[in-house]
Order: C-alpha cells, then structure tokens, then sequence
C-alpha cells in the first residue's frame, strides 16, 4: 500500500514568506547601493589632496584692497585669508554686476605647481576657521578647485572658491609679496590663481 502523500498545515502564505523576505532585502540593498552611485556622480570627481607645501602664507588684505567696498567683506572674512608668498595679483573682477549680494574675484598669480597651490589652500582654509567642502577637479574639467565657507559677524555665509591653473606665461603684476617671482620661461612651474568671494544668503 503506497503513503498517503504528507501536506503541510501550514497556510501557503506562511509557507513563502522567508522567500519573499529574502528577496525583498536584496532588492533593498541593491536600491541603496544604486543611490549612493547616482548621488557620487551628481558630486563630481574629488581627490585626495596632500596639505603639505612648502608654501608660506602671507594676509590677503593687500591684495584684496581694491575690492573691499562699504565694508565688503567684513574684516572677519578678509583677515581669515591668505595667499602664498611670492604671490601677484594679475586681475581683479567685480561680478556682482550691481547685485545686492557681493560677488568679486582676485586673479594671482603663484610660482609654484598647481598640487602645491591646492594644498596650501586645503589647509590654510581649514586652518583659518573655513568649511572646506570640496577639493577636486575644477567646473568644466579645467584645473583644480577648493571650495569652502564660513559664518561671518555681517549673519551671512560667505563662500571663498579658489581655481588653480598652470600656466607658464607672463603676466603683468600689479603687487607682490616676498622676494619669489615667476619668470615663466619651460620648466618653472607656475600657476594662475582665481580666488572668488561670493556672500551667500543670511544666518
């Protein structure tokens, strides 16, 4: 006589269930791991910058002089920057084009390479009491960046960006700190320098 065949009591809904919670927390970790990638490539490449330099910082406010209108920016933000020694300023540019909130760049220009320039200021900013937020490849792919912000006593945040470049040509100085200058023949690195201060918004 054969067996009679064996069922198990158990409801087809209960008899699933480890299944399809198996499954669910694969699609769940498959989700998270999707989410982290869109959100790397929405941020853009960064690299690990080394913060030693034998670069010396000398205060940016003479440097800054020209754009310093009204009070902008307040001395808390202008005293809390640097730029290396041997620094010249090439270039100065108002872009707030007559908006309520400052937008200015200084244009410099450094006799050093681009690594050592970034790295200055990836630890000069942080150094100084700046929020470094970023440090990589520059908006458009050309050069380099370091982006960082503070709280100033004026209640706004104000964003410092500073774009490095290399470059090897000339250009004209309009000052200049310590002795170092870029002659900018082949084989002496040097780097052109974009140091932009923007107000944000109220603390």
């Amino acid at each position: 006589m054969s067996e009679p065949l064996a069922f198990s009591d158990a409801p087809p809904s209960r008899r699933f269930s480890g299944p399809l919670v198996a499954i669910a927390v694969v699609l769940m970790a498959v989700a998270v791991v999707v989410a982290f990638a869109i959100e790397a490539l929405r941020s853009g490449p960064t690299t690990p910058v080394s913060t030693t330099t034998d670069l010396s910082p000398t205060p940016a406010r003479p440097f800054l002089a020209p754009l310093i209108t009204l009070g902008q920016p307040p001395a808390d933000v202008v005293d809390a920057l640097v730029v290396p020694m041997g620094s010249t300023a090439a270039g100065y540019l108002n872009r707030a084009a007559g908006a309520s909130q400052y937008d200015a760049s200084l244009q410099l220009r450094v006799p050093a390479a681009v690594d050592d320039v970034v790295g200055f200021y990836a630890g000069e900013l942080r150094d100084l009491g700046w929020n470094v937020r970023s440090v990589g490849v520059a908006h458009g792919g050309t050069g380099r960046q370091v982006i960082a912000i503070r709280q100033s006593s004026d209640s706004y945040t104000w964003e410092v960006g500073v774009t490095a470049v290399a470059s090897t040509t000339s250009t004209g100085s309009a000052r200049s700190t310590g002795s170092a200058r870029s002659t900018g023949s082949a084989g002496s690195p040097a780097t052109s320098v974009t140091l932009r201060l923007f107000q944000m918004s109220d603390g």
